[in-house]
């Protein structure tokens, strides 16, 4: 079976860097990895290349005229994957490869062997439901009670359904591309507990600023501040990295739509 990553990205030039890292150090390693970038300054692909292991198919996005000016652009970044033919039909199975986001080493092997053993169900749509959240700078931590459904960071989808994701992706001013695919697909899935494979970071201090409530925090979120729930999702070693990017940080606002 085939697995493409697919990053979308804006001026997150660190967390990117660290994106490849998780990408070299997977047990199985990717058969693609596309990226779209419409930040203000280009990552570096050929950097990416050196650390990553794998050459990615790199194509930097611009607005066009008469397309619409949105705060969130995911939605127009994954529609230009499809649509710029950097993604085909022929690219198996798709992984939302954040790239501010936790992935563990074993995570594209947990992918093949879950759709492995579950090809005669014939899934569409694989993930695990109880997204782990972490928000750097405010040291919090929250688990989600999705239970029907994964967050994108966690979603692993069949090229089958190219023409869905087109379809949500359509939608450019909804950033919440997850519920929205979920939403459509309501056979032929699977949503697995969580194995602790993925943690969606927030408050990355670089790059857009997310509208999401990993972003905005609340009550369902409990304060970490000796870091050991940090350490017990990611590591010893990937947390003592992101607390050296807590202790660089300027605190990043929180954006006002995030507080509506």
């Amino acid at each position: 079976m085939k697995l493409t990553l697919l990053t979308c990205t804006h001026d997150r030039h660190d967390a990117i860097l660290i994106a490849a890292e998780y990408i070299a150090r997977q047990t199985r390693k990717p058969d693609k990895w596309v990226i779209v970038d419409d930040g203000t300054k280009p990552c570096d692909p050929a950097a990416l290349e050196k650390i990553a292991g794998i050459k990615p198919v790199y194509f930097r996005r611009v607005t066009k005229p008469g397309q619409p000016v949105v705060d969130h652009t995911l939605p127009l970044n994954i529609h230009a994957a499809l649509h710029e033919g950097l993604i085909t039909k022929d690219d198996g199975w798709i992984i939302f490869w954040e790239d501010d986001d936790w992935y563990a080493a074993s995570y594209l092997d947990w992918i093949q062997k879950i759709a492995e053993e579950t090809k005669e169900q014939m899934p569409m749509l694989i993930g695990q439901s109880q997204a782990r959240y972490y928000r750097l700078q405010a040291r919090e931590f929250s688990v989600i009670n999705n239970n029907s459904h994964a967050s994108l960071c966690a979603t692993v989808m069949s090229m089958l359904l190219y023409p869905v994701l087109d379809d949500v992706c359509y939608i450019t001013h909804n950033p919440f591309v997850d519920l929205r695919l979920w939403a459509k697909v309501p056979w032929m899935r699977r949503v697995l507990r969580p194995h602790g494979l993925c943690v969606g970071i927030k408050q990355f201090p670089s790059g857009f600023q997310g509208t999401t409530m990993g972003w905005r925090g609340g009550p369902g979120f409990l304060k970490d501040y000796d870091g050991r729930k940090l350490i017990e999702w990611v590591g010893e070693a990937d947390a003592a990295r992101y607390e050296k990017i807590i202790a660089a940080a300027t605190p990043v606002p929180i954006p006002e739509a995030a507080k509506a």
